[in-house]
């Protein structure tokens, strides 16, 4: 029978959902980690272990340290859905507009979701 332990660093779905979050300001979400294979019992472990961290009730950091600018608009565009996106200002951030800070990042999402209530994601 073989026992073989599988360490995070090692384990092919975090190795993906890492390559992942590379690409989105190391941010992922739960949809994205459960496509994956990923738990929820494996999210709530690393956030509570303080591996990683809770940014809205669907987008993760696999990080426990700053958030970066991208970070920030990656979570609340997960947060926002499969058809939200960068609006306003914070597309022209994103874009590569400078000399130029928001104070909130603007999504727009489908009018189907629009009426759900989303947190605070603010970039500090």
């Amino acid at each position: 029978m073989d026992v073989t332990r599988r360490t995070p660093h090692c384990d092919p779905r975090l190795v993906a959902l890492r390559r992942m979050a590379a690409d989105q300001g190391g941010v992922v979400s739960r949809r994205q980690a459960y496509a994956l294979g990923v738990t929820r019992w494996e999210i709530r472990g690393a956030v509570r272990a303080g591996r990683w961290q809770q940014l809205s009730d669907q987008a993760v950091c696999l990080h426990n340290g700053e958030v970066s600018l991208a970070g920030h608009q990656w979570a609340a565009v997960l947060h926002g859905g499969p058809r939200a996106q960068l609006d306003g200002a914070s597309a022209l951030i994103a874009a590569g507009l400078e000399r130029f800070e928001v104070r909130r990042i603007r999504v727009s999402v489908s009018a189907r979701i629009a009426g759900a209530t989303a947190p605070a994601l603010r970039h500090s």
